[in-house]
């Protein structure tokens, strides 16, 4: 089994903040797939798709349930926004440190660090402060890193 983690907030509101990117990017996987949600999952064959439906900062705790509880940190991606990367640009990475985003640190803390990323640049705050950030809209260019960053799950799941 393979799990896809779409970091984000289930508030009404957030969909369209730059720290919902991860949800966005899974919506946008399973709509393709033409899947349906229930409890935050949907399953298509081996690979679970998975939206925390605890918030943002305790993304981890997702790793608990059935049938998550006990999945290898190498069959785990987590698709997260990361101001590390500019605005629009959209990287795989695997392993490496949270750099202070509380979803990282949460799913660290149930994986540990060594899990697959798919990284959806957000860049720096500029005039503004990071919670502002990062709970602010995302801009037009939102549906290319989306594409994108679907194009990086499609091939992990293909991927043996």
């Amino acid at each position: 089994m393979k799990v896809i983690v779409g970091l984000g907030n289930p508030s009404a509101g957030a969909e369209r903040q730059r720290h919902n990117l991860g949800y966005m990017v899974v919506d946008a996987y399973a709509e393709a797939r033409g899947l349906a949600w229930s409890h935050g999952m949907c399953v298509d064959g081996d690979v679970v798709l998975v939206k925390p439906l605890t918030g943002m900062n305790d993304s981890g705790l997702v790793f608990q349930r059935r049938p998550l509880a006990g999945t290898p940190s190498e069959r785990v991606v987590v698709v997260h926004d990361e101001m590390e990367l500019p605005e629009g640009e959209v990287r795989w990475r695997t392993g490496g440190s949270h750099k202070g985003h509380n979803g990282l640190k949460s799913v660290m803390a149930a994986v540990g660090p060594e899990f697959h990323r798919v990284r959806v640049g957000i860049g720096r705050p500029v005039g503004m402060s990071v919670i502002q950030h990062v709970l602010g809209d995302v801009g037009a260019e939102a549906d290319a890193m989306v594409k994108d960053a679907v194009r990086l799950l499609k091939a992990f799941v293909q991927s043996p």
